[in-house]
């Protein structure tokens, strides 16, 4: 009866493999594609949609006032269920643990609202938008917009 001996790999053999392996990991990752402005749109158009979730059915017209569309102010409660800004900041304070990179416009630097049946409004004084309004996504130099339509305050990503 004869006995093989069976060969392992030595430890040299197994350190090369694994340096090899790196080297290629890095290299396929450079062609991989960048995704994170696709992914901040989403997140945009996501927390719009929530915003408009949050207006439909919360009236803020207040009885014994004449005034029906005003922009509520930055920090009532009025602001964060019904409204978006335009600025960067505003969503890291939404979210803390993202750091977004991307640089945000509304058309006319203005605040989107909703109003309690869903329609976007906005500007001074305020009214309903009658045409769309485009908020352009920049990142690394790459512009990309998301439109809100008026009336319905559908969000399509461009």
């Amino acid at each position: 009866m004869t006995y093989q001996i069976k060969r392992a790999f030595s430890m040299v053999e197994l350190i090369f493999i694994i340096v090899l392996m790196g080297i290629l990991a890095k290299i396929a990752s450079s062609y991989m594609p960048d995704n994170r402005l696709l992914s901040d749109k989403h997140y945009i158009s996501m927390k719009i949609k929530e915003q408009q979730k949050n207006a439909i059915g919360y009236d803020t017209f207040q009885f014994g006032s004449s005034q029906y569309w005003s922009v509520p102010t930055r920090y009532s409660q009025d602001f964060n269920l019904t409204c978006i800004e335009s600025t960067k900041e505003y969503f890291e304070s939404l979210d803390r643990e993202k750091s977004y990179k991307f640089t945000l416009t509304f058309d006319n630097n203005m605040t989107i609202c909703f109003d309690s049946l869903g329609r976007p409004y906005g500007g001074v004084p305020a009214q309903l938008f009658v045409s769309d309004t485009d908020i352009n996504v920049t990142y690394n130099s790459i512009n990309s917009r998301i439109s809100v339509l008026p009336m319905s305050g559908y969000v399509i990503i461009k």
